[in-house]
């Protein structure tokens, strides 16, 4: 299977989580200033997420901000999973999946001809690159496939770009964050960060198949 496809199945999944696509953006947001990249979803063959294993309180942030005090009570159900491919946990609690990534900048180190898809409508465009010209890292997907910026176009890449480049700033960061409806009518943002991996009240998430994941029985 070629990297192309592997960028396409991985919007496909995409589509089918949020429902119309992986919108994106960049903008600076509470703690996180213009060399962050923010997508509306959560990177990686297997997004992260948790199961809930008993009744618990957790406290939510009211801002995409770490430092920001969690101030939003937030009751969760013993035996819901969290994580993007619940669809059904998603709608029933309008949940946001939010990741942000330090962006990366690249040079050519030689050069190349790439059959690229814009990220916009996903047209099939061939670019020529030249040894030294310079693109943008954003964010990644899964399986080795990510998104760029090359002269103020967004594509999808893969490995064999980065094959024949070299980073050039060594900015590394990635965070995620995740929007909760929560019962008594407030709302608030979880930083997964906050989620102890030795908390016996969570557990790894339920996922039953690719692009799959439920609540527990």
């Amino acid at each position: 299977m070629s990297n192309l496809s592997i960028a396409a199945r991985y919007s496909i999944v995409l589509s089918m989580v949020l429902g119309g696509g992986a919108p994106a953006l960049a903008q600076s947001v509470g703690a996180y200033d213009d060399t962050w990249y923010r997508a509306t979803f959560w990177t990686g063959e297997y997004p992260a997420g948790f199961s809930v294993l008993k009744d618990t309180t957790i406290q939510l942030r009211p801002r995409l901000d770490p430092k920001a005090e969690r101030t939003v009570a937030c009751d969760l159900p013993a035996k819901a999973t969290y994580q993007p491919w619940n669809i059904a946990r998603a709608e029933e609690q309008g949940l946001a999946f939010v990741s942000f990534t330090k962006m990366a900048e690249y040079r050519l180190t030689q050069d190349y001809e790439a059959t690229l898809y814009r990220s916009d409508d996903a047209t099939e465009q061939q670019v020529t690159f030249k040894a030294g010209d310079a693109w943008r890292y954003l964010t990644y997907y899964a399986e080795g496939a990510f998104l760029m910026e090359y002269e103020g176009v967004r594509y999808d890449g893969d490995q064999s770009l980065l094959d024949v480049s070299e980073q050039v700033s060594s900015a590394e960061g990635y965070e995620e964050w995740l929007r909760i409806n929560c019962p008594n009518n407030q709302w608030g943002w979880l930083y997964m960060g906050d989620i102890a991996v030795d908390d016996v009240t969570f557990a790894a998430p339920n996922i039953t198949g690719y692009g799959e994941a439920k609540d527990l029985d």
